[in-house]
């Protein structure tokens, strides 16, 4: 599979000592995604176990920070793309990432959360600036 959700996962101890630790720069999501990506790149496989069952308790107080949580999974979101480019044509991801960023903070800011709307474009671009070099 391209990537599996960390909420439980098995890694071999060659494989972190080869590919590294999850990176800090992602907060909340696609440091899972990153690490794989990463560990395929490496030569390992990624594999699901579809019959696993794993029962995650959503913690609340993710929905008490939704501005910053919504921040940092754009700017996440952005840095991911960045350092792993998609298909034959980056710069189509690019365009896609944007439009649909703009067009949920445009949901958002219809729906009267003003604050949504502006931490998800601002995440999106902060995540755009940060130097390519420390991607």
């Amino acid at each position: 599979v391209d990537y599996v959700a960390f909420c439980a996962v098995l890694i071999k101890r060659r494989v972190l000592e080869t590919v590294g630790l999850l990176d800090e720069r992602f907060f909340f999501s696609y440091e899972d995604a990153d690490f794989c990506r990463r560990a395929r790149n490496a030569g390992y496989r990624v594999v699901g176990q579809p019959g696993a069952r794993v029962w995650h308790k959503v913690a609340r107080s993710a929905q008490k920070d939704a501005l910053n949580i919504s921040y940092q999974r754009a700017k996440s979101r952005a840095v991911f793309y960045r350092r792993h480019p998609h298909g034959p044509h980056p710069w189509l991801t690019d365009a896609y990432l944007w439009a649909s960023t703009l067009a949920a903070a445009t949901v958002s800011a219809l729906r009267g959360n003003i604050g949504l709307a502006q931490m998800t474009l601002r995440g999106l671009y902060d995540g755009y600036r940060e130097p390519s070099e420390e991607l």
